[in-house]
């Protein structure tokens, strides 16, 4: 059967992409990194100052921003001046100096109470027990210190 002999076919609906910007997109203007900066400590968001900050600092992924640990920044009651981090994606080592603005934020973050004890850097953000749902293993919640209540709850129960 030839090609003019097939019949055309229509495609039924829209590309989800058609008209938008796909692949790199153009990185934050200073003034929009500042923006940012400023609603967040306007707002009280530690975590989210904190995390911008270093994503901003570091340029790693995402996903290796949240596998950091409390240790791989501070030492002592202080935050590191430069930090050694290896990259999941590449297994290649990334060295990045934390600006005093960051060590600030990420200091702040750490001497918070809900902090104490914590493993992870930035642990998941608390929700309800509904939603929490099968997103992360019982062991990285104890990893992260998110059910040391429970857990506590649990033992002066027995």
């Amino acid at each position: 059967m030839s090609k003019s002999q097939l019949p055309a076919i229509k495609p039924k609906s829209t590309p989800w992409n058609k008209g938008r910007l796909v692949g790199q997109k153009r990185p934050l203007l200073p003034k929009q990194v500042w923006a940012i900066r400023a609603r967040l400590e306007l707002a009280s968001v530690l975590r989210d100052l904190a995390l911008f900050n270093l994503a901003i600092d570091s340029k790693l992924r995402g996903c290796d921003l949240v596998r950091l640990k409390v240790s791989d920044l501070v030492v002592g009651n202080r935050v590191r001046d430069r930090v050694t981090v290896i990259q999941t994606k590449t297994n290649r080592p990334v060295q990045f100096e934390v600006s005093e603005n960051t060590r600030d934020s990420i200091w702040n973050w750490v001497c918070r109470s809900e902090m104490r004890g914590c493993v992870c850097l930035f642990p998941r953000q608390p929700v309800a027990e509904a939603e929490a749902g099968p997103v992360m293993g019982a062991h990285q919640h104890d990893i992260c210190g998110l059910n040391k209540q429970h857990a506590q709850v649990s033992a002066s129960a027995l």
